[in-house]
């Protein structure tokens, strides 16, 4: 069985453009997972980090897991099965 990850980067557009992104960023707070977030609007490094892992033009919400996975567009299922939804806090 593997851990589950504890922290998470994650790419956004930001919470205002990006209503998924937003979903996404609280979700992951609500469970207790470390977020660092970067924003590919406002950090060029992010954009081109992004760029390279995903081979595609900012897909966002994308998290990097500390095993250096790519997740592009995460939905409920996927959160749940990377993270658990034991800290779910409603």
């Amino acid at each position: 069985m593997s851990r589950r990850p504890r922290s998470v980067r994650l790419f956004t557009r930001g919470a205002v453009a990006c209503v998924t992104c937003h979903w996404v960023r609280r979700w992951l707070d609500r469970h207790g997972v470390r977020v660092h977030e970067s924003d590919v609007t406002l950090e060029r490094a992010a954009r081109d980090q992004l760029r390279q892992l995903t081979n595609a033009d900012l897909p966002v919400p994308t998290l990097l897991l500390p095993d250096g996975r790519v997740v592009v567009g995460p939905g409920p299922a996927t959160l749940e099965s990377l993270f658990g939804a034991s800290g779910w806090r409603g």
